[in-house]
């Protein structure tokens, strides 16, 4: 069973010692040309479409390699702030991006001099609470995070971010719905996932690889539920044929449209008064 010795085989991952460090140097290992660095700026830079002057961006989960922070620095926004929930950015990658893109004051040999740049990171922290700390915010944003955070800790977010945000302030996301064990191993169907109980799927849950399993109508909803009203949306949805035959019940009432959503750039706005 393929999914079943992925989820083995990371798990033991997770137990090695200088796990974070081994995965850091096998990436490193891999080209970073500049047309990739480029698409994946490209993306992040979704989230500037059409807003006007951004004074201030939040983005949470930036991970390693910090692209979308370089890219919202290099279009001119004053006022960066990030988080991760654990200390994720890779200083050594972050500087051979800037290095592409030309970027004035690089290479960053600290986070501080990040700070120095315009990016304040802040790592590890709790996004809820770190937003806390903000106001009148105009942009909160994060690409691909969505889907590995807790539905309720998720809500708290949306709930932060409401009131982060100042009036007309948007809240975008970009979330990836398809099963990502798939991505480790092909042989692994993209929504095998439909296909286990909730409590089953708790078994293949492991410290590196958390999905939630919401779907973009769970998402509009909790977004709505927050105060938050829908903006701007952008759905790629998979071939029906990738579908299980049999589904778990926590699934069976769900509209096929939603099932086969395998990404979602979506833009929510805080209503002005």
């Amino acid at each position: 069973m393929p999914l079943l010795r992925r989820v083995i085989l990371e798990h033991l991952k997770s137990l090695l010692p200088y796990r974070k460090q081994l995965g850091r140097a096998v990436r490193r290992s891999e080209p970073r040309t500049p047309e990739r660095m480029e698409a994946i700026a490209r993306e992040r830079l979704w989230h500037l479409n059409g807003m006007e002057a951004v004074n201030s961006l939040y983005e949470f989960g930036v991970g390693e390699d910090g692209i979308s922070l370089l890219s919202f620095l290099a279009s001119g926004i004053p006022n960066i702030y990030a988080s991760d929930i654990s200390r994720m950015l890779d200083l050594s990658a972050l500087n051979t991006y800037a290095q592409y893109m030309h970027l004035p004051g690089f290479p960053a040999d600290s986070i501080a001099h990040l700070g120095e740049l315009g990016i304040q990171y802040a790592a590890p922290a709790r996004t809820v609470d770190h937003l806390g700390q903000f106001c009148n915010l105009d942009l909160i944003c994060s690409t691909a995070v969505a889907e590995h955070i807790p539905e309720a800790e998720l809500r708290n977010i949306f709930q932060a971010s409401f009131r982060a945000l100042r009036d007309g302030g948007v809240f975008s996301i970009i979330v990836d719905y398809t099963d990502h064990w798939h991505h480790l191993d092909k042989r692994i169907p993209e929504y095998n996932f439909y296909r286990y109980s909730t409590h089953t799927w708790r078994f293949f849950q492991s410290r590196a690889m958390y999905q939630n399993r919401l779907r973009n109508s769970d998402i509009e909803s909790i977004a709505g539920e927050t105060g938050f009203s829908k903006e701007q949306q952008e759905i790629t949805r998979a071939d029906q044929r990738g579908l299980p035959a049999k589904r778990a019940d926590c699934f069976r009432n769900y509209e096929i449209e939603d099932l086969l959503t395998a990404r979602a750039a979506i833009k929510f706005r805080k209503p002005k008064p």
